[in-house]
């Protein structure tokens, strides 16, 4: 059962994000479609985690890029 934990989040995360309101009142076939080429784009700008953050369950990590000016 375990190893269909990905597959059942995966799924249970599509029907999550096809009833909101990206996808309210619009073809589920042609919404799903969409999603896909979402999570498509997505994937190819993904970076997966090391080892060391998946030991230690670290679910995302978030970079931001802060720049500040300072005026005279």
């Amino acid at each position: 059962m375990e190893a269909n934990r990905p597959l059942q989040l995966l799924e249970a995360n599509m029907r999550l994000k096809l009833s909101g309101p990206d996808y309210k009142d619009k073809d589920p076939v042609k919404s799903l479609e969409d999603f896909k080429a979402r999570v498509k784009a997505y994937e190819s700008a993904y970076e997966p985690l090391g080892k060391w953050e998946e030991d230690n369950d670290l679910q995302y990590i978030q970079v931001c890029w802060c720049l500040t000016q300072e005026t005279a």
